[in-house]
């Protein structure tokens, strides 16, 4: 059998010890018990009151328990009936959130992909400017490189005029004004 013991067992024992006439110890509830260590039985008896000297209320009448018997059960069903509405009630406030929230989600999804087909078209378009761009590169550097061609070509042209200006004046017998009527053709 365990050792241990309760205050109720204590009470009850230091109550039949009481019964007989004699004053409750540590042995003689031990001895009504049959278990129990005398330190913890003691402890208990710290807190026993004879029963001469405790507040007892009368047993409670039939027709007194019945009617609080009934009066719970009413309690008992107004308490589930407004928990139960309370829980309705609750019930549709989260229903109602998260039909909001699905609605909230759904027009986020709806802007999501409306702003993902907005950004490819974006990038397409960055794309295709970038690929502009560079064909507009390549045809500058074409032209510049025609330019200096060009200027190449004009400075060679330059040289020859400037070349046949002189043999015509040395061969010339009007030198002066021979070179003079070229260049004001020119």
């Amino acid at each position: 059998m365990p050792d241990y013991i309760t205050k109720a067992q204590v009470h009850g024992a230091a109550d039949q010890v009481n019964a007989k006439g004699k004053r409750p110890s540590a042995d003689s509830v031990h001895a009504v018990i049959g278990h129990g260590s005398n330190s913890t039985i003691s402890d208990h008896l710290k807190t026993w009151i004879p029963r001469d000297q405790r507040l007892e209320l009368p047993p409670i009448p039939d027709t007194l328990h019945d009617a609080v018997k009934s009066l719970i059960g009413d309690f008992w069903h107004i308490a589930l009936t407004d928990a139960g509405d309370q829980f309705k009630a609750k019930l549709a406030k989260e229903t109602e959130h998260k039909i909001e929230a699905q609605t909230v989600a759904a027009e986020a999804g709806s802007q999501i992909d409306r702003l993902s087909a907005e950004l490819d078209t974006s990038r397409a378009e960055v794309v295709k400017t970038k690929e502009l761009a560079n064909d507009l590169d390549r045809v500058l550097e074409e032209q510049k490189a025609s330019i200096a061609a060009l200027q190449t070509e004009v400075a060679k042209k330059t040289a020859q005029v400037e070349t046949l200006k002189m043999m015509l004046t040395e061969f010339s017998p009007n030198k002066k004004q021979k070179a003079m009527e070229f260049s004001d053709k020119a």
